[in-house]
């Protein structure tokens, strides 16, 4: 008699877990640990130089701010840590002086860039292969004075290019 008791209290819970497992993933909701853990690697916020951070809210948009250089970045040992989001639009805060290599490079979602006078230096291939990206506001209220290799190479989608005509000293390689 107790081995069918304790039978009975066994089937029932492999059933109850089981139908909790199923009605959670017809839910959307994660069904393990590893599930979840996978939904929180992709980071919404850092850092991405000594005094600078970067957030990225639901609507797409990165904004970087505080105060000195980014980082430098390249594609494959040290990508910028933004690189696998969606953004749209970058929104760089006054007090930021220089965009890293590699900064958004193949960000293919990124449309809009907005840069504060503050920044001097554009890094090499810093948008490289943006093919999304149309607008760069601002540009002309810069202090830049470094426009390095194919900071803007592969940019297909500029329906104005006016930053060489409008900024001839920035033809500057380093």
């Amino acid at each position: 008699m107790r081995k069918k008791i304790w039978t009975a209290i066994i089937i029932g819970l492999v059933l109850s877990l089981t139908f909790l497992t199923v009605t959670a993933a017809a839910e959307g909701l994660p069904t393990d640990a590893s599930e979840e853990q996978s939904a929180d690697l992709m980071a919404t916020s850092g850092t991405c130089g000594d005094n600078l951070t970067w957030t990225q809210d639901d609507q797409e948009v990165l904004t970087i701010s505080g105060t000195g250089e980014m980082k430098v970045y390249d594609n494959y040992n040290t990508p910028a840590p933004w690189k696998e989001t969606e953004a749209k639009q970058v929104i760089i805060k006054d007090g930021v002086t220089s965009i890293g290599d590699y900064a958004f490079s193949g960000c293919t979602s990124l449309t809009t860039i907005t840069i504060p006078s503050t920044i001097k230096t554009l890094g090499k291939y810093a948008f490289f292969g943006c093919t999304s990206l149309v607008t760069v506001e601002n540009f002309e209220n810069t202090q830049i004075t470094i426009l390095d290799d194919g900071t803007f190479s592969g940019c297909t989608s500029f329906t104005t290019i006016s930053l060489l005509t409008a900024f001839p000293s920035l033809i500057t390689q380093t």
